[in-house]
């Protein structure tokens, strides 16, 4: 994946993809990349469908997108916030993050209209409910971003795409997979249960009012309800979800957002850690699923290439021969002296 264009000089062997940091935002310039012998552009995260489109339509090139992770407020390639506030460049591969800090919104006449909010801090993207739309737009790839991601976000995220993935292509039959093999799972994916800032479609039907993340730049997690009363040690919740000991949770109240464990949730009352910070009407979001994440910790992933083996023995020797389901096949033999079977039954149950 490049950036830096000097590369393109240095006739390396390689296929080369250029970068989201190339800011990749029309059809011209996606051309260009295309005629300079990148054999993938990587689009912009704020492009809209409609943009998708045309630069498919101007081009033969592959088109790879983001479609889940952090957003910035800037275009990729283009920032120069981080280098203005700092000595890291977030178009080098260094940002400070300055988009996530907290800044005061005054009017012409100084009169601050807001304060010690996140103005610029913006929601994490989510198109899982845009993967078809984006297949037909002309994507072939996807990126989910994994920098700074645990393992555990990164398996989440992954199999819930791959099942969304083979659900469409198996709708189409003029779509293929890119790569053979089948994966299977042995847990339910669920990526609100993995860091996100709150799912946002992004740019990808127009310019929206819902992308900012103004009072936190953290992962507050996934919503489950109200807190409805309160006891001396607890508080019941208005809805029916089901916190569990060991659970991290995230309040929203007037006074903003604070955070605790859970010790106990034993007939609807959930006893936290502590309980300064939580009142009446406070929402409560869930940041860390317990028994969620034990099931990551104890899933197997497998991906298994589909085959047929055939297994032939002789008086000679044995001679085995697998192929794929894309018809590429090996043959191994050995030569050896085999005397006929007692049981040919029991013996052709033995080699299955």
């Amino acid at each position: 994946i490049v950036q830096d264009m000097a590369l393109r000089a240095m006739n390396l062997p390689i296929e080369m993809h250029a970068s989201t940091q190339v800011s990749n935002t029309t059809a011209k310039g996606a051309k260009f990349l295309e005629e300079c012998g990148f054999s993938r552009v990587i689009l912009e995260r704020a492009l809209t469908l409609e943009d998708i489109k045309k630069i498919r339509q101007a081009t033969n090139v592959e088109l790879e997108c983001f479609v889940h992770g952090a957003i910035c407020v800037g275009w990729s390639g283009r920032c120069f916030l981080s280098r203005a506030t700092s000595q890291r460049s977030g178009n080098r591969g260094e940002c400070s993050q300055p988009c996530r800090l907290p800044y005061d919104l005054t009017d012409a006449s100084g009169r601050k209209i807001l304060s010690g909010k996140h103005l610029l801090s913006v929601r994490d993207l989510d198109l899982s409910e845009s993967l078809e739309e984006l297949i037909l737009a002309g994507v072939s790839s996807f990126k989910i971003e994994g920098r700074l991601k645990d393992s555990r976000y990164i398996k989440n995220i992954v199999a819930y795409s791959r099942q969304l993935l083979d659900r469409i292509i198996a709708r189409h039959a003029d779509l293929r997979r890119a790569s053979i093999g089948e994966s299977s799972i042995d847990f339910t994916p669920n990526p609100a249960k993995s860091f996100t800032r709150g799912a946002s479609s992004y740019m990808l039907y127009g310019k929206r009012d819902d992308v900012a993340s103004f009072d936190t730049p953290k992962a507050v997690g996934e919503y489950i309800g109200r807190v409805a009363s309160l006891s001396r040690n607890g508080f019941r919740l208005d809805s029916s979800a089901t916190l569990a000991a060991g659970d991290g949770i995230c309040l929203s109240s007037r006074n903003g957002f604070c955070g605790t464990n859970i010790n106990s949730a034993e007939n609807g009352v959930i006893v936290p850690n502590r309980m300064e910070g939580i009142e009446v009407g406070s929402k409560v979001y869930r940041n860390y699923d317990h028994r969620f994440t034990l099931a990551l910790d104890r899933s197997k992933t497998k991906r298994t290439i589909p085959c047929s083996a055939k297994l032939e023995l002789s008086a000679d020797g044995v001679t085995l021969s697998v192929k794929d389901c894309e018809g590429i096949e090996v043959v191994v033999s050995r030569e050896c002296e085999l005397q006929m079977a007692a049981d040919a039954e029991k013996m052709a149950a033995t080699a299955q």
